[in-house]
C-alpha cells in the first residue's frame, strides 16, 4: 500500500501526468476483501486523491458471487466496475443481475471475458452452423461480443480471446 502511494503521490514523474483517468481496484473478490483495504485506508485515500484531481474516476473489478458484488457496489461512490459477463455466465459472478444494478445506480460497465477466454470463438459444428446461417459474414467470436455491445451500460468491452485467429473478424 505504501509504495503505491509513494508511486502515486510522484505520479507527474512516474507517469509523466499530473492525473490518473481511471484507478482500477483489481479483484475485489467479496466483502471482506474490501473491508480489509479499507482498514488499510484505501477509501479515505481514493477519496482525497479524487478531491485533489490525481485520480478522476475509481472502480474495481469483481470475481466473486452476486451478493458480494452487489454489497461492494453499495460500499462506495464508484465510477465505474468491471465484470465479466457473456452470454453464458449471465447467473455467475456479477451475472446479469449484478449489471443490472450496476446500470440502475449509473455506474458504467466495463466486461471482461465476453468470449469467455476464446471457449465461445469455437463452438460444436451444428452450433456455428446454426449461427453461420444465421449472419453468413459474422465471425464465432463476434456473436459473442455483440452480446455484451448490445448492452448499453457497457462502455468498454476486453476481449477475453486467448489467440489471435480468435481476434480475426471475418
Amino acid at each position: 500500500m505504501q509504495q503505491l502511494k509513494n508511486i502515486l503521490m510522484n505520479s507527474s514523474h512516474v507517469f509523466k501526468t499530473d492525473y490518473i483517468d481511471y484507478y482500477l481496484m483489481h479483484m475485489l473478490t467479496d466483502v471482506a476483501a474490501w473491508e480489509k483495504l479499507k482498514k488499510l485506508g484505501i477509501e479515505a485515500w481514493i477519496t482525497q486523491k479524487k478531491k485533489e484531481g490525481k485520480i478522476r474516476n475509481i472502480g474495481f473489478s469483481f470475481h466473486g458471487n452476486t451478493e458480494m458484488f452487489i454489497q461492494i457496489l453499495d460500499a462506495y461512490d464508484w465510477d465505474f466496475c468491471q465484470i465479466q459477463l457473456n452470454y453464458m455466465d449471465t447467473e455467475i459472478q456479477a451475472g446479469m443481475k449484478g449489471y443490472h444494478l450496476a446500470e440502475e445506480k449509473g455506474i458504467p460497465v466495463i466486461v471482461m471475458e465476453p468470449v469467455k477466454g476464446g471457449m465461445l470463438a469455437s463452438l460444436p459444428t451444428e452450433i456455428e452452423e446454426q449461427l453461420t446461417k444465421e449472419r453468413a459474414q459474422a465471425s464465432i467470436a463476434s456473436w459473442a461480443l455483440r452480446f455484451v455491445g448490445t448492452l448499453p451500460n457497457v462502455k468498454v468491452i476486453l476481449s477475453g480471446m486467448s489467440t489471435p485467429e480468435q481476434v480475426k473478424i471475418t
